[in-house]
């Protein structure tokens, strides 16, 4: 049986935001995790009028913030608002010459998919939001 009160979220772009809006609202997760996902309801995350509950009131329990390269808290305001008012330890870490799909399973996908001798480069890296290089 799981043991819910040793339990963590995580989640990348909207599922981090969802996964720290959970701890917000929900007292059984103990730790969570953010991988690039803005903290705001629009993507223009400056006004915080659009902030979710977790920029404007923080947490009472651990979580990072992990960014793509240029994603940090002097970039993300919705990022910098809980470090101002969260109880709670938090860690905001950027990953040099990321983007914002690094933190998937394209990362590791991609490159073999792109090898597949019949498959046009360009079909793999041409528009694609995960190209990072």
């Amino acid at each position: 049986m799981a043991d819910l009160s040793r339990a963590g979220m995580s989640g990348h772009s909207a599922g981090g935001f969802a996964a720290l809006k959970t701890m917000h609202d929900d007292r059984r997760p103990q730790a969570g995790a953010n991988l690039d996902g803005m903290l705001a309801y629009v993507q223009e995350a400056g006004a915080p009028g659009h902030w979710s509950p977790v920029a404007r009131y923080g947490l009472d329990r651990p979580f990072p913030l992990m960014g793509k390269d240029g994603n940090h808290l002097a970039t993300v305001p919705s990022w910098a608002a809980p470090a101002r008012h969260s109880s709670a330890r938090l860690r905001c870490v950027t990953l040099p010459g990321s983007a914002h799909g690094t933190y998937t399973d394209a990362e590791a996908v991609l490159p073999h998919i792109a090898r597949a001798p019949d498959l046009p480069r360009d079909m793999i890296t041409a528009g694609s939001r995960w190209q990072h290089r």
